[in-house]
């Protein structure tokens, strides 16, 4: 690291005005600025429109956030719901097609649902049974991996996840 960028000479921390500092100056520079070329040049409605703006997407965020709050929150006291879909490994599921537009092993997507709710051996039972089923994809067996590093505190999942 150089002394000026951030740091003091001797490295053991950051100097007096660091990056938070100089990133808080900019931005209140920034803004000092634009007013008062607002106010020179008597430009008001850029002034009007850049608040409006600034308000709109607020609020575009804060109705996202409370529409995906709201949804939790019914799930949350609706559990049914959720199993009613196929559970939480269906949804993983699912959105994971929609995000990468690649299908997701319903095997592999159990085994994730039993590994976070705590049930390690049953998830490894499931990716087991996957690979006996035959699906030997790389996501499966890092799966297994995983689990099996967990289950058993060594590394000695290496070999028994079919690389040999």
């Amino acid at each position: 690291m150089v002394a000026g960028a951030g740091f003091a000479r001797d490295r053991r921390g950051p100097k007096a005005g660091g990056y938070g500092d100089q990133t808080r100056a900019l931005l209140w520079l920034r803004f000092t600025l634009s007013l008062r070329r607002i106010a020179r040049r008597r430009e008001w409605g850029r002034l009007v429109l850049s608040i409006l703006s600034v308000l709109l997407a607020l609020a575009v965020s804060c109705g996202v956030a409370a529409a995906v709050w709201g949804k939790a929150v019914e799930l949350q006291h609706a559990p049914g719901r959720v199993e009613a879909r196929g559970g939480a490994a269906k949804l993983a599921a699912i959105q994971s097609l929609r995000a990468t537009g690649k299908a997701v092993s319903p095997a592999l997507a159990k085994s994730v649902s039993l590994h976070l709710e705590g049930k390690r051996k049953e998830a490894l039972r499931e990716l087991n049974t996957a690979i006996e089923n035959g699906e030997e994809t790389p996501e499966v067996f890092a799966a297994k991996g995983h689990i099996q590093f967990g289950v058993t505190g060594t590394g000695g999942g290496f070999f028994t996840c079919g690389v040999e």
